[in-house]
């Protein structure tokens, strides 16, 4: 399953969907593509607005303010998959928390690098996704 095929299953199916778990490799990709979208819609945004050119007018006001809508609707999946590789991990949500932090929240990145851990069972079984892009649940007891 590709980068792009990741990113539109936490979208679509996983949009808020705090329980459960999600591996390193998922949330690693969902978080490239969300930042690289980022990036790209930054790029464009500057390039169709340069600066000095005085001004974006209303059209630039309107463009620039959906984006700003668009950007706090993605930080719902994206909190939602962090919370799920938490779990994954072990760890509790709320760990989720330490972002807001201005030093501690660099400490979530390691957290976030941890392996899978057998303690995630009681979040929930792994998800592996499919050829088809449907993720299916399976128990690490059921696959040795």
């Amino acid at each position: 399953m590709g980068l792009l095929d990741i990113y539109k299953y936490e979208i679509y199916r996983n949009y808020a969907n705090f329980q459960g778990r999600t591996k390193r490799a998922a949330f690693w990709w969902f978080t490239l593509s969300f930042y690289l979208l980022l990036l790209g819609s930054v790029a464009l945004l500057m390039v169709l607005f340069p600066q000095d050119q005085g001004g974006l007018g209303i059209f630039g006001t309107v463009l620039v303010l959906g984006f700003f809508v668009l950007l706090l609707g993605m930080m719902i999946p994206l909190y939602a998959i962090t919370i799920r590789r938490l779990h994954d991990a072990g760890l509790s949500g709320w760990w989720v928390l330490l972002n807001f932090v201005p030093i501690l929240g660099l400490a979530l990145i390691f957290l976030l690098l941890l392996p899978s851990r057998p303690g995630g069972e009681r979040y929930g079984t792994y998800v592996r996704y499919g050829e088809d892009g449907v993720a299916q649940e399976y128990s690490r007891a059921t696959t040795n």
